[in-house]
């Protein structure tokens, strides 16, 4: 049961045999439910008990006792355990397990209406609930959000069997007439005198629970339970997506499925909802990280409660059943792995007042983050080693080294028009271990209703070179963590670190800014600057932040100082009116220069660099045209590989720091930042093979006139441009595989020097 404090009662202080009874949770429709302790056993109860004239009444307590003997047998993870049963000092009592957490009736009275994606993940588990208490033989006749349990960790619990029974032969009344279950939520067949209950009854509940959580109100209304129950029983139910704008046909349809008229016409099974609704959530062969996503997304939504060093969650505007708007918070979590870890601890996206990433340090050490069970590293042709992906429907958007580690991040994003579109979220893959490991959860439009208006910070992933281990950005990404209470009216964005393989970010906090600051977009959607981006310093202590100039559409570089829990201001450096390419800005291997790409009011683009230990210079421009924003820096710093698309075709040409052309070349091709094999002799780019029309991985000499050479022969081509190894022993990259996309690390040792 739940912990829902309701004041004093008799038995609190009392002891019924082994049961230690300590305070009032809750109270139902025939007792009271206390958290008592199990001396014998040493665990937390949930006690119901009957008091006064019903405990001395044999037909209630006998209907009482009903409820522990339908569902002891009942062994599921979505069913709360029934422990013990029996009367003691003549008080009748049930011991149960023991749910910290809320009933879902008063779940929804505090966040209201909720995304339909959530419902069906609400829905879901309930489903598979009935689909054990189905094949038991037992119909719960009493599904509504009132019995419906939600954990701390998001997880759904199926209680209260008080009038479930054998479904062979039952009706929906007494033997006194009397209904039995709660006509809100009852099935036309409950509301008739000697009609057949079944599994279907159920099913229907279910129909009617899910369209309250979707639309915020009930299919059936009326001013008494006699013009309800004939409502229900004459009328059809409404079709959901015409009570509630933007549900796909598809979840709109099962919901009507669930509540036909006629039990026969509905789903033929509990287990063949769980598919239905599996179907309409995308998963993968029940691995997908879309439960486990949406599991953060329920806990979190629950009250709140301490988590160790957690923050307060950020608050965002929901709308409730009365359509009054309220707040609600929002946070990362681990993709996968939750349910089976005690370290599923919060990746809070906020913090009001901002006191945990300010003032205090981590209590202890970081939780490890979750690692995805089970991922094959498949062994391909020629050495090369291929990881899927978590789920069929992500592709892949970058992919960076880990400082000297055999380990890349990868930031991952739904594809187009799929079930994942817009949704965001971060993987490590370790070769050495053969592990991948989630860093941030998927988010996105699909988990929260008010993502686009409301969304939570992705990484702002650039280079992550090898560092000093001593240095607060050792091995870490830098995350942009959303305040809406924040210093600046508004709110602020504070970057903070979060080491690769660690669940939580670090309260350090690196910068701060303003929102409009960061990324206008989140503001104003039609704003001309993109997100910002970060850079980090090659001796790890200092940051490269990209800005915009408070109230003007120009850009801002800032580079602070991060040694200390407060971020320095080293240089600052303005652009009047332009603009500069996100995830452009990038230090030289030695750091005594950062580059960047400017907008051009033609459309063309312009390399430059800044003398960082001289922030008096100027910037100066080292190469401009119809450039693409990505680029390459030389192992030595002196050159730069910058891609040319003038007529379709990528140029690569190498430009001093001086802005002085040394070769050029022609390659039908890209590469990204990281494409310079560390030896300086030749990059890695990504490019079409003429004799198959597939892109492939080709090494290019520094001095452009050799022919370039093929590195990879993968059957479906690759997907993206290839990241280098600090060793130079891998070049990574994605392919498209049966099961969606995969990453693949080819090996680089049998590729000579080039000239």
């Amino acid at each position: 049961m739940v912990a829902t404090p309701a004041g004093q009662a008799s038995l609190m202080g009392k002891v019924l045999g082994p049961y230690q009874i300590e305070t009032l949770i809750g109270r139902g429709a025939m007792g009271s439910v206390y958290l008592a302790k199990d001396t014998d056993l040493g665990r937390k109860v949930a006690l119901k008990v009957l008091l006064g004239s019903l405990a001395r009444n044999p037909d209630q307590i006998a209907r009482f006792q009903q409820e522990a003997r339908s569902a002891a047998p009942l062994q599921h993870p979505n069913i709360v355990a029934i422990y013990d049963t029996g009367i003691r000092q003549g008080v009748p009592f049930i011991a149960m397990e023991y749910v910290e957490g809320e009933p879902l009736d008063r779940f929804l009275r505090r966040n209201g209406c909720i995304d339909w994606r959530n419902a069906l993940h609400i829905a879901r588990q309930v489903a598979k609930a009935l689909d054990c208490a189905h094949q038991a033989g037992i119909v719960h006749r009493d599904v509504k959000p009132a019995n419906i349990l939600i954990d701390k960790n998001g997880h759904v619990r199926l209680t209260d069997f008080g009038i479930a029974k054998a479904y062979e032969n039952q009706t929906g009344h007494t033997d006194h007439g009397q209904l039995l279950g709660t006509p809100k939520y009852m099935s036309p067949e409950q509301c008739q005198e000697g009609a057949k209950i079944s599994p279907a009854s159920d099913l229907y509940s279910l129909g009617v629970t899910l369209f309250e959580m979707i639309s915020g109100k009930l299919p059936f209304e009326a001013s008494s339970n006699v013009a309800l129950i004939k409502r229900i029983t004459n009328d059809e139910a409404p079709r959901l997506n015409k009570v509630m704008r933007g549900i796909p046909d598809d979840v709109a349809r099962v919901t009507a499925h669930l509540m036909e008229r006629n039990a026969s016409a509905r789903p033929e099974s509990a287990s063949v909802v769980v598919l239905a609704f599996s179907r309409l959530l995308q998963e993968n062969g029940g691995k997908s990280a879309l439960p486990e996503a949406l599991d953060a997304f329920i806990r979190e939504m629950a009250e709140p409660r301490p988590l160790g060093n957690a923050a307060t969650p950020l608050p965002a505007k929901r709308r409730t059943h009365h359509g009054q708007k309220h707040q609600r918070a929002y946070h990362y979590a681990p993709i996968s792995g939750m349910a089976r870890t005690a370290a599923a601890i919060l990746i809070v996206c906020a913090a009001a007042g901002g006191a945990y990433w300010q003032h205090l340090k981590p209590l202890g050490p970081q939780p490890a983050a979750p690692v995805l069970e089970p991922v094959e590293f498949s062994s391909l042709e020629g050495g090369a080693i291929q990881v899927p992906l978590p789920h069929e429907q992500w592709r892949v958007n970058s992919i960076h080294w880990i400082g000297a580690r055999n380990a890349v991040v990868v930031s991952v994003a739904g594809r187009d028009g799929g079930m994942l579109h817009g949704t965001q979220g971060l993987l490590a893959i370790d070769l050495d271990t053969r592990r991948v490991i989630s860093l941030q959860a998927p988010a996105g439009p699909m988990i929260m209703a008010d993502y686009a208006q409301y969304q939570p910070m992705s990484a702002s992933l650039g280079l992550l070179p090898p560092l000093p281990a001593k240095t607060p950005l050792y091995e870490s990404i830098v995350c942009p963590v959303f305040d809406r209470g924040g210093r600046r009216e508004g709110g602020s964005i504070r970057l903070v670190p979060q080491a690769w393989n660690e669940a939580v970010p670090r309260a350090q906090v690196l910068l701060e800014c303003g929102i409009d600051a960061w990324d206008p977009k989140l503001l104003n959607p039609w704003a001309k600057l993109g997100p910002g981006a970060a850079a980090i310093h090659p001796e790890g202590n200092a940051l490269l932040a990209l800005l915009r100039e408070d109230g003007s559409n120009s850009s801002l570089l800032q580079e602070f100082g991060v040694g200390g829990w407060r971020a320095t201001v080293r240089n600052t450096w303005r652009f009047p009116g332009e603009s500069i390419a996100p995830q452009s800005v990038q230090y030289t291997p030695d750091g005594t220069h950062a580059l960047f790409m400017k907008i051009l009011r033609n459309g063309d683009t312009e390399l430059c660099a800044v003398n960082t230990q001289s922030g008096a210079e100027a910037p100066r421009p080292v190469h401009s045209g119809p450039l693409d924003p990505a680029y390459a820096v030389h192992p030595s710093g002196d050159h730069v590989a910058v891609m040319n698309r003038k007529q379709r075709q990528a140029t690569i040409q190498f430009a001093g720091l001086e802005s002085t052309m040394i070769a050029g070349g022609a390659v039908e091709g890209d590469f990204g930042p990281e494409a310079w094999h560390p030896s300086g002799d030749y990059l890695v780019a990504r490019m079409v093979d003429t004799e198959t029309g597939l892109d492939q991985l080709y090494s290019v000499g520094m001095g452009g006139t050799e022919a370039p050479e093929r590195l990879t022969h993968f059957e479906t081509g690759v997907l993206w441009h290839a990241s280098v190894s600090r060793d130079g022993a891998w070049a990574a990259t994605a392919v498209e595989t049966r099961s969606g996309a995969a990453v693949v690390f080819s090996p680089l040792q049998a590729v000579g020097p080039r000239s």
